[in-house]
């Protein structure tokens, strides 16, 4: 919650927009699925049109991710958030999570499923190793 406060209170940001931010940053870390506006809409009191408006606003979306960031990292660290998501393809039987997504090897959208690693590690460091990653 002090993340999600941190966010808000970023300068600039209109108490409607802050109201919205919050709604949505919340949403992110609960619902389920891909965040359209259609499946927002479904697990908040706000419209799919109301989303739909709010994304097509001018937002410093760069500006709150350094936010975000400097809540969590602290200023003498000199760390990196890696962030890898990876394509598995799938076909067959039906599987939670499945839809089409970017295949960087093949160089467009295919049906599989996605699989993200994220991990915060120091900047000296040269190796990511996977199975040593966990929540941030």
């Amino acid at each position: 919650m002090r993340l999600c406060d941190s966010v808000v209170a970023t300068p600039g940001l209109s108490q409607p927009l802050q109201r919205f931010v919050r709604e949505v940053l919340m949403l992110l870390w609960i619902i389920p699925g891909r965040a359209t506006s259609l499946n927002l809409s479904r697990y908040s009191h706000y419209d799919e049109k109301t989303f739909r408006r709010w994304f097509q606003q001018e937002v410093n979306w760069a500006g709150l991710n350094v936010v975000v960031i400097r809540a969590v990292v602290p200023a003498h660290h000199h760390q990196v958030l890696a962030f890898d998501p990876s394509f598995v393809p799938k076909s067959g039987k039906p599987a939670p999570g499945l839809g089409r997504f970017g295949n960087g090897s093949a160089g467009r959208a295919e049906q599989g499923l996605e699989v993200t690693i994220s991990r915060q590690s120091p900047v000296d460091s040269t190796h990511l190793d996977p199975k040593s990653c966990g929540p941030i």
